[in-house]
């Protein structure tokens, strides 16, 4: 399925596409590196390091949202002080 992607853009590219992936072992196959050698001039594929949070945004949006509602209270309404933790 990377491969077809991989094709499909060194068909439909005008330019060079520079495509940033994680280090799955799909992204690294024989398979991929054959379609990237033969399509060199159109397709790049820049693979980030293995375990960085810190360069992916949807973990950076987790530990943000972790780090604000962690504590938060919901209060009951009517039925006395007792709170629910979120």
């Amino acid at each position: 399925m990377f491969c077809a992607f991989l094709d499909r853009l060194a068909r439909r590219a005008g330019l060079k596409v520079h495509v940033i992936a994680d280090p799955y072992p799909v992204h690294r196959s024989p398979a991929v590196r054959a379609r990237l050698a033969a399509n060199a001039e159109r397709v790049e594929l820049h693979l980030t390091p293995g375990y960085s949070p810190e360069l992916n945004p949807g973990e950076l949006l987790n530990a943000d949202l972790k780090h604000h509602v962690h504590g938060a209270r919901a209060t009951l309404c009517g039925t006395g002080s007792r709170s629910w933790r979120l």
